[in-house]
């Protein structure tokens, strides 16, 4: 007698190995492969009278933050070039004499607008901040009037100049887990900063040659070594200048020079940027075509 045909045996479905790998990853790290949408935190110095602050003018929806003096972006305004309805809050001055126990005003006004820029509940891109300098002094002044009695001069056991100890707390409590952790948040939800700073020549040791001078970003080392390692970019506002001696003299004059901004160091300026640019980049005869230039290599 015959058997009846059993019907077929259903196939194993068969799963994705790294599909499921990844998912349990996932579970139990709460990993995400996701890149998300950051904005830019960019870094611009140079010599006065390069541009810098008609430059950062040019980014998306900008927002100035400026210290006591600093008035470049009024005087763009002014010269129309920079948008009239750019808004710019204007930081309290440096203390005089230093309130014990208080903290500067313009430190708390700092933090403030930083979190308000984060929360998004506005129509601005991008926050500039003019200048890095002045924004340090008033850092050291908070952390001074908070831990140190309102006394950066004296030099005793405890005291702000006892190696470097008030210098050292105001880069790492305030500098550092304050002002770079709030920019930081706002540049994660896809907000861009800015920070304007100045320039000073310093001698560098060579072990190959004789020294030489290099520009350097006006900030105490260790401020800088923070913020340098969080910064995206950092961009030098320079140029190259050709001269010529006058003949019969040992007068030079400049022959001639052309604009620039340096996206990667050289041996005379530090800068650096994410995108693996290496050259500079030419300025254009505006600070608006300068910022298109730069933004057809850099995404912003």
């Amino acid at each position: 007698m015959n058997k009846p045909n059993s019907p077929p045996k259903p196939k194993p479905t068969q799963s994705n190995p790294s599909s499921t790998a990844l998912k349990t990853i996932g579970n139990i790290f709460g990993a995400s492969t996701e890149i998300p949408n950051e904005g830019k935190f960019i870094l611009i110095y140079g010599p006065p009278g390069e541009g810098k602050t008609t430059f950062a003018s040019q980014f998306p929806k900008p927002i100035f933050l400026i210290t006591h003096g600093e008035t470049g972006i009024h005087s763009a305004k002014r010269l129309k070039l920079a948008e009239q309805d750019i808004p710019v809050i204007e930081l309290p001055k440096l203390f005089e004499k230093i309130t014990v126990g208080t903290g500067h005003p313009a430190w708390d006004k700092v933090i403030s607008t930083l979190e308000t820029f984060a929360n998004k509940q506005h129509d601005r891109k991008t926050l500039v901040i003019d200048t890095l300098s002045g924004l340090e002094s008033i850092c050291f002044q908070h952390c001074a009037s908070l831990d140190f009695d309102g006394d950066m001069k004296s030099r005793g056991q405890d005291c702000w100049n006892h190696y470097a100890s008030g210098p050292r707390k105001a880069a790492e409590v305030y500098w550092q887990n304050e002002f770079l952790n709030k920019c930081i948040d706002a540049i994660r939800k896809g907000l861009n900063i800015v920070l304007i700073g100045h320039s000073s020549l310093r001698l560098q040791a060579s072990p190959n040659g004789p020294d030489y001078q290099m520009y350097n970003i006006e900030l105490s080392n260790k401020i800088l070594t923070y913020t340098n390692k969080v910064l995206h970019h950092i961009w030098f506002f320079g140029r190259n200048q050709e001269f010529a001696t006058e003949q019969g003299t040992k007068k030079r004059k400049v022959k001639a020079e052309a604009r620039f901004v340096g996206l990667m160091s050289e041996t005379w300026y530090v800068a650096k940027n994410w995108d693996n640019i290496q050259d500079p980049v030419e300025a254009g005869s505006s600070a608006k075509e300068t910022y298109e230039r730069i933004a057809k290599l850099i995404k912003i």
